[in-house]
């Protein structure tokens, strides 16, 4: 009964996402990862209760569904990042299910009775050198993709402080604790021989899905990910600390080498510095709370690369963390205002662009020293 209930679950998801406005991409392969799951569970079921002995022509044909879970996993995790695959680069990902799938032909030949007693019945065979390839494969897929995974979501979660001045909901923790999940099934295999137990992890792992993955927005809209605006971090102060200092300057030499091929001259570094504190001195662009990199770039009429150059260089600040600056900046005015004594600490953090107490807190503690409380009170 649980498993059905788990097809149940995976089929009604697969539902709402045809049935889903605005689909992504991501939102399609999800889909079809969904797809998979469901078929998969059901051929379990099928083997469970010995109902495929009644349809012999379907024995076999789950041979190469394990390891195309965590390529699923994989593919979703590149598009929900932007850093999405090419048709070819795509095909190269489904190769060891492809060589899983052609070597199983002879299998496939056998006669209903001898497929019956190798699966179902599980008795002795000739087809042991299949196991063992299958076995291979499912450690460089299972584990592997699982791997790779993990590793996109971290640098994921350093790529959006240079295009978002706010992460909340961006850093796809709910992702990363789904991959350790299915890490945790393919443990599974290797430590107990009960399919009963696997699949009830996989039914489990269904639910997970259908909770966060169904409702997650889009990060990014737009193309790919340009890597010459990415992959930089920096400190969030300047400091006299020597240590500090050496740090600064590694970053700057990195900036350097990030952007020597970008065609930013000194003087249009100049003219977009200029108009960048101009904008944020006048307009105060940074209390929209969803500011974007590309956003801002629009505004200033810019190059989105330039002007993650700029930032990096004038400010040794990435994007996120120089909006997030200007922010406390304008708390540190705004709360010795009269006619905001009765304003919340927090309520004045939102005028602020600010959209969670824990962003607020914590570079304000990393900026002034202090708690937002503490800092009030002296």
């Amino acid at each position: 009964m649980f498993f059905k209930f788990g097809i149940f679950i995976a089929v009604f998801l697969v539902i709402l996402l045809i049935l889903k406005k605005d689909k992504t991409k991501s939102d399609r392969i999800l889909g079809y990862w969904l797809c998979l799951m469901a078929v998969h569970l059901f051929f379990f079921y099928l083997r469970d209760t010995e109902l495929m002995v009644e349809m012999p022509f379907l024995i076999g044909v789950d041979f190469t569904f394990p390891i195309l879970q965590s390529v699923f996993l994989y593919f979703y995790a590149r598009s929900i990042t932007g850093n999405n695959l090419s048709l070819k680069e795509t095909l190269i990902h489904l190769i060891p299910a492809l060589i899983l799938l052609v070597t199983s032909i002879p299998f496939f030949l056998l006669e209903d009775e001898t497929k019956i007693n190798i699966v179902i019945r599980r008795t002795n065979h000739d087809f042991d050198w299949y196991d063992y390839l299958n076995t291979y494969f499912v450690i460089i897929s299972g584990f592997g993709y699982c791997v790779a995974t993990l590793f996109l979501i971290d640098e994921h979660k350093k790529n959006i402080l240079h295009r978002f001045s706010n992460t909340d909901n961006k850093e796809l923790i709910w992702l990363r604790n789904l991959t350790i999940g299915l890490l945790i099934i393919w443990l599974s295999v290797f430590l107990t021989d009960n399919p009963a137990i696997i699949f009830s992890l996989v039914v489990l792992f269904v639910f997970f899905i259908g909770f966060f993955g169904i409702n997650q927005t889009t990060i990014f809209s737009s193309q790919n990910l340009n890597k010459e605006e990415l992959n930089l971090s920096s400190p969030i102060n300047s400091s006299d600390n020597k240590s500090e200092s050496i740090e600064n300057e590694i970053h700057m030499n990195d900036v350097k080498r990030q952007y020597v091929k970008s065609g930013l001259t000194a003087e249009m570094s100049d003219t977009i510095y200029g108009l960048l504190r101009s904008r944020m001195e006048v307009e105060k662009l940074f209390l929209n709370n969803e500011l974007t990199l590309t956003e801002l770039a629009k505004n200033l009429e810019v190059k989105s690369n330039h002007l993650s150059q700029v930032i990096n260089e004038r400010e040794n600040k990435n994007f996120y963390n120089y909006i997030n600056t200007l922010r406390i900046n304008e708390f540190l005015q705004i709360h010795r205002a009269p006619e905001n004594k009765n304003l919340t600490i927090f309520a004045m953090a939102l005028n602020c662009g600010f959209k969670s107490k824990s962003t607020f807190n914590k570079h304000f503690k990393l900026i002034t020293g202090k708690t937002p409380k503490d800092y009030v009170k002296s």
